[in-house]
């Protein structure tokens, strides 16, 4: 069987892009998202990746399509 992966730095599913890669996928290719956030609740995100000083920022989403912003 064949797997095709997609990994955010947020959650996934990403409800805007997960349905495009399942369509274009070839017939029997297993299709699995997963984020680096995932399991995270946005207090958690908050906690352990709230930016420091003036290091960069990136703004990333939760499953529920909040924003968050990490350091």
């Amino acid at each position: 069987m064949k797997k095709f992966a997609t990994l955010t730095i947020g959650q996934a599913p990403r409800p805007d892009l997960a349905p495009v890669f399942n369509a274009i996928a070839p017939a029997g290719t297993e299709v699995v998202h997963a984020g680096c956030l995932d399991g995270l609740t946005k207090a958690e995100v908050d906690k352990q990746f709230a930016p420091v000083g003036s290091e960069g920022l990136l703004t990333s989403r939760m499953l529920d399509g909040t924003a968050v912003v990490l350091g």
